[in-house]
This record gives structure tokens, C-alpha cells and sequence, in this order.
């Protein structure tokens, strides 16, 4: 993930059957937000929803518009076992969504709203 730049990564990215995903410690720490989540599940979402170009580490160089909620709530439990919620907004609710879709093998083109472009 680090090396190719990525914000997230989710165990099926790289060959794992957990139900597990990443948020880069750097993204992690801007946020507040931890930044392993195993069983993670949605509580909530916001009505409110917002459309912006997303990448990811699966389809390298396409880039797409992809609408997702603005306000996720997210339980899930830590590296160590431990329980926690998360009220997450903007840039870490659409990392959290992007990650939970991997989890249930969406990818982003499945969501694409208009052709992809590519990012060379």
C-alpha cells in the first residue's frame, strides 16, 4: 500500500479470506481515526452523498467518479480484540466505503458512474 501510494488496502487486495481493511497511519492519524478495522460493519450513513474521483491499488492508472454517503458510522474491532465505533465524514467515510466494498468484492469500476479516465 505504501509503496504504490495507496490510503487503504483490504485483506482480498492482497489474497487474505479475513474480513479486514487498512487506512494508512498517516491518513489514520489526520483523521483521528484507527487505522485496522476486522469485522467492520456500517451502522449508519448519511443521506447526504457526494460524487468525487476515486482511485485504487486493483485497477492502477483508472480513475472514475464514484458517489458514495458524506457521513459513515462504522463498528469494528482493533488488532487487539477491542470493540470501537467511528463517525467518519468526507475523504475517511469514502476510504472506509471503499475498503467495506472490497470486503463484498466490489471494485470501483463496478461503480463508476461515467467511463473511467486514465491516469498516466
Amino acid at each position: 500500500m505504501d509503496v504504490n501510494n495507496g490510503i487503504g488496502l483490504a485483506a482480498p487486495q492482497i489474497g487474505l479470506t479475513i474480513n479486514a481493511f487498512v487506512i494508512s497511519k498517516d491518513v489514520a492519524k489526520q483523521f483521528g481515526i484507527p487505522s485496522a478495522y476486522i469485522n467492520p460493519k456500517i451502522v449508519s450513513v448519511s443521506q447526504k452523498e457526494e460524487i468525487m474521483e476515486e482511485g485504487c491499488l486493483s485497477v492502477p492508472g483508472l480513475l472514475g467518479l464514484v458517489k458514495r454517503a458524506r457521513t459513515i458510522t462504522i463498528t469494528a474491532h482493533d488488532e487487539k480484540g477491542k470493540q470501537f465505533t467511528v463517525i467518519a465524514s468526507d475523504l475517511a467515510a469514502r476510504i472506509m466505503q471503499h475498503e467495506l466494498d472490497h470486503l463484498k468484492g466490489t471494485l470501483i469500476v463496478d461503480k463508476f458512474i461515467k467511463p473511467p479516465r486514465k491516469n498516466i
